[in-house]
This record gives structure tokens, sequence and C-alpha cells, in this order.
């Protein structure tokens, strides 16, 4: 695993456990829309409530 993704991105963290680095990924969520375009994006603690992101999914409706 190469990660470049994930190093794009800035989510990319070290880690020491034990005396050893380890090089792991931040917890992250992204809403991407048809086009492949970042409509938002969620990291670390904030990314472990998914509501910011699911709001983000509500279609809205036609004013009547």
């Amino acid at each position: 695993m190469d990660a470049k993704a994930i190093k794009a991105y800035g989510l990319d963290k070290e880690y020491t456990i034990g005396g050893a680095k380890m090089l792991s990924v931040r917890r992250s969520s992204f809403l991407i829309d048809k086009e492949g375009k970042i409509l938002e994006m969620q990291a670390d603690d904030e990314a472990v409530d998914p509501t910011k992101i699911i709001d983000a999914c509500e279609i809205p409706h036609p004013a009547k």
C-alpha cells in the first residue's frame, strides 16, 4: 500500500505504540457528488458521528 490518497488528503498519522512507530489513517467520512467533487469531509472525532454528512445528503424538495 502506497497510501497516495491518504497522504493527499492529510489523513495519515504516526502513532507510537510500545516504542514502535506505526503509520495509520485517521477516521474520516466524505460526501462525494456524482461528478466526483468532495462536498463535505469529516475527520477524527467529528467523523464518529455521521450526522453532518447525512444532513448534507438531504435532497431539497421543490417548492409547490
